[in-house]
């Protein structure tokens, strides 16, 4: 008999830690009082950091994509748990509804916690997620691996932010062993934004059972071997005796 393994398996309890790792509880000192203070209030950057990871932990979006996201759709996100994206990739275009839905009793609390981090975030009356001073695009060719030239675009302040991002996710991943948590399997080598997709798209197959063309259609990719490629590297087939 062959038997299907999640070799990933990222949890709404591991994003629910990362986002109290990324909370506040730093100590500042006082010059005036000459002691040590603690810092209990998320910092900007903590806030958005945290809502990006919760987001794409719940949809499986690219880290670019969670990062453009506007406030009328954050804010439709916040009043009926659906994100509308527009997805253009390779000249067509596709428009995906995605629903939050929090169904373990972590992912029902993960799901009150972007909720209210997303009510901080809209006092912060950005027009997008993340937000720069330069945020015009990059025009770069990119030669795949069948030899055929991709012309594309890259945002230098989406690509700084992605790497703000993966550091902190190293690092919380370090804290936790040094507390004796274990949050990535050993399948997997490091936790980043790439990762948290292959997470979602890796679930996504077991919830639609095993129907990888379904899989390929809900994540937005151009062909299904790209998505057979995210789950063959952490679907692992074995052999299970039967007596």
């Amino acid at each position: 008999m062959n038997k299907r393994k999640n070799q990933i398996d990222i949890t709404a309890k591991d994003i629910l830690r990362f986002v109290e790792f990324n909370t506040g509880n730093k100590k500042a000192f006082n010059v005036y009082t000459k002691k040590y203070y603690e810092i209990t209030k998320m910092s900007k950057s903590q806030l958005i950091m945290n809502v990006a990871v919760i987001i794409q932990f719940f949809t499986g979006l690219r880290i670019n994509e969670v990062a453009k996201l506007s406030f009328s759709q954050l804010q439709g996100l916040s009043k009926n748990n659906t994100i509308f994206v527009i997805l253009s990739k390779n000249k067509r275009t596709k428009k995906r509804e995605i629903v939050i839905s929090g169904k373990s009793s972590d992912g029902k609390k993960l799901k009150k916690v972007l909720m209210t981090l997303l009510k901080d975030w809209f006092g912060l009356k950005q027009d997008f997620l993340v937000v720069s001073k330069n945020m015009v695009s990059t025009a770069i060719t990119v030669k795949g691996k069948n030899g055929i030239v991709y012309h594309s675009s890259v945002f230098e302040y989406i690509k700084t932010f992605t790497r703000k991002i993966n550091k902190k996710l190293k690092d919380f991943v370090e804290y936790s062993k040094s507390i004796k948590i274990t949050v990535l399997s050993k399948s997997v080598e490091k936790f980043t934004t790439h990762i948290l997709r292959n997470n979602y798209i890796v679930k996504l197959y077991e919830i639609l059972k095993y129907d990888l063309s379904a899989v390929s259609f809900e994540i937005g990719h151009s062909s299904i071997n790209i998505t057979n490629i995210y789950i063959s590297r952490y679907m692992k087939t074995q052999k299970v005796a039967v007596f």
